[in-house]
């Protein structure tokens, strides 16, 4: 279902806790970085997306360290435009990991998401011509996610993952499973067993199920 029409207003959020706000903030920041380099991403959907991450990484620890109106105002129009963004090209791998990382861990969604989007960053950068799933070529792909790590202040995966990182730890959320309390291998496991797989065939690169547990690392 969607509306025709939708208010968005930042100062309806003025009463969100903290922590709601960093967790529905990374959700909608997670969004518009999976869009860019989602399979299904073309010329409008990366309109909305771009301006989405560029809201987002910009306003996202001043919406929780502590909120200002501007601050707000800003992520309610980033979390708008993501979810235009996500409607035209699905979420991926971060997304498919994180539903059982919420339903068997409690974890909520946002940060659930977060978890690994970072490592998800770095392993997308690494796909070659054979394990791209993108029909338009890994150059392409890698011309998508140049526009990622141009906005998080990057020259590379890696730099990038860092910053995200970074920035998850500002907020209060966790960067890896072991600091979200997820610490056995069989928990691992079932995590990969789980996966969402129509939005994990979303995802540029293809995954092995080796390729998951390293993710999950």
């Amino acid at each position: 279902m969607r509306p025709t029409v939708a208010v968005v207003d930042g100062s309806l959020t003025a009463s969100l806790p903290p922590m709601l706000t960093a967790h529905s903030g990374l959700d909608a920041l997670c969004q518009a970085i999976e869009s860019i380099w989602a399979i299904g991403a073309d010329e409008t959907s990366l309109k909305f997306a771009r301006e989405a991450l560029e809201l987002a990484w910009g306003n996202l620890e001043a919406a929780v360290n502590p909120p200002t109106p501007a601050a707000r105002d800003a992520m309610a129009h980033a979390a708008h435009l993501a979810g235009q963004a996500i409607n035209l090209t699905k979420t991926t791998v971060p997304h498919a990991l994180s539903h059982t990382i919420t339903s068997a861990h409690g974890l909520p969604h946002g940060a659930a998401v977060a978890l690994r989007l970072g490592a998800a960053l770095v392993f997308n950068s690494e796909m070659s011509e054979t394990d791209c799933l993108d029909a338009r070529g890994a150059v392409a792909v890698r011309e998508r996610t140049s526009m990622i790590y141009e906005t998080l202040g990057a020259d590379d995966a890696a730099e990038a993952a860092g910053r995200f990182d970074a920035l998850v730890k500002a907020i209060g959320c966790s960067t890896s499973l072991a600091e979200a309390g997820i610490t056995e291998a069989a928990q691992a496991e079932r995590i990969c067993a789980t996966v969402n797989l129509e939005r994990l065939a979303n995802n540029p690169r293809r995954l092995t199920p080796e390729d998951l547990r390293g993710l999950l690392q």
